[in-house]
């Protein structure tokens, strides 16, 4: 009778057991390029400060540090810039303006641009980015920046361009919890990572990625580049930049650069022998302080 108690409560055991386990398998909504996984609230969490192609590419320690925060918000600074190139009969830029402009200017360009007038010539081209950073703060130690650039006409040149991040305060920034970033050609995403060739960063200065704009992109492009760090300094100051490489570069070439916030959009300050094959457009900047969360 006794061996035969000790084998009924194995069982009920069993029982109860093998349910949460199919259960916690059943849990899981989604899992990103990086094998991160989430539950649907905790997906839906990130959805409130993050597209779905960063959180499709967030390393898992970027998505573990916000996945369970119900209480998400983002501050976010847009730019929409317009740039004129001009160019030799050998297709050398000679000379770039740009303009800011506003939403409205820059959706009839759009719009004017879709319905076929022209924007581009041999000698001449318009081209329209959206620049924009945005900041989150989970706690007081924890900080995030994504720098987005959407190509809004498509560039002329497919180089290595570089997007960026930089560090506006005169403060080392201890430990980077999360560097991603994206290139998102015709629906099609190139997933960077942190341990990637293609990122450059510097404790005191920032982090870049040079993305070689895929060559046969035709209705659209987007890059991204998404930073979490850890730093008490608060409110903490950030800077992003998109600079357009206007000749062929290599990846060497565009990886020639120091962070300074007297380069380039105040984040690249870049070789005197590459300067010249980038087009200097400015960038955005902004304060994170978490007491506005």
């Amino acid at each position: 009778m006794r061996n035969k108690l000790i084998f009924t409560g194995f069982m009920f055991l069993a029982i109860m057991v093998i349910p949460n386990v199919a259960f916690a398998k059943e849990d899981i909504y989604y899992t990103n390029l990086n094998g991160a996984t989430l539950t649907k609230e905790q997906y839906n969490n990130l959805l409130k400060v993050f597209d779905e192609d960063t959180i499709a590419t967030m390393e898992k320690s970027g998505i573990d540090i916000y996945k369970n925060d119900t209480n998400l918000t983002k501050v976010e600074n847009v730019k929409y810039i317009k740039t004129d190139y001009f160019y030799d009969a050998y297709g050398n830029v000679i000379l770039s303006r740009e303009n800011e402009v506003n939403e409205d200017e820059a959706d009839l360009f759009v719009k004017n641009h879709n319905n076929g007038v022209q924007t581009a010539a041999s000698s001449h081209q318009t081209s329209m980015k959206k620049l924009v950073i945005t900041g989150v703060a989970g706690t007081l130690d924890v900080k995030t920046f994504t720098i987005t650039n959407t190509w809004l006409s498509m560039p002329q040149v497919r180089s290595f361009d570089v997007i960026a991040f930089g560090n506006g305060e005169n403060t080392t920034v201890l430990t980077f919890g999360n560097i991603s970033g994206y290139q998102k050609a015709d629906g099609e995403i190139i997933n960077y990572s942190s341990n990637g060739t293609n990122i450059k960063k510097n404790l005191n200065g920032g982090v870049g990625i040079s993305m070689n704009i895929v060559d046969t992109v035709s209705t659209s492009l987007i890059n991204s580049l998404t930073v979490s760090f850890y730093t008490n300094t608060d409110p903490f100051l950030g800077y992003g930049t998109y600079q357009h490489a206007t000749s062929d570069v290599s990846l060497s070439q565009s990886q020639n650069y120091t962070f300074s916030t007297n380069g380039y959009g105040r984040v690249l300050n870049f070789a005197s022998s590459v300067r010249g094959y980038y087009d200097n457009m400015q960038g955005v900047e902004l304060e994170l302080a978490f007491g506005d969360f």
